[in-house]
């Protein structure tokens, strides 16, 4: 999406939150001017998991033992954010391409 006609190679990502029923049918629940770009998924464990994973002496990124959060990376985040983000990067170069003749 152009900013402006003045500079061409300006753009904006906006995040989609859609739902997809049992047949297939997409509907458009919101679109986010500024959609997180976290990779990241964090639970929050009982105390019975939180003494395995405690154990496991997890860096501080991974394993927060005074909130008991364990952050990992969610899969279908890195799956998506990484192909839509290389597929604008790939746009942008095509783009920058037509601007230079």
């Amino acid at each position: 999406m152009h900013l402006n006609n003045e500079n061409e190679n300006c753009f904006q990502i906006l995040g989609y939150d859609v739902l997809i029923d049992k047949k297939g049918n997409a509907y458009v629940l919101e679109v986010n001017a500024h959609p997180s770009m976290n990779l990241n998924h964090t639970f929050k464990l009982d105390k019975e998991q939180a003494k395995l994973v405690d154990n496991m002496q997890l860096p501080e990124e991974v394993w927060d033992p005074k909130r008991q959060d364990l952050t990992v990376p969610s899969a279908i985040d890195v799956y998506l954010k990484t192909n839509i983000l290389s597929s604008v990067i790939g746009l942008m170069a095509t783009m920058s391409k037509r601007t230079e003749v």
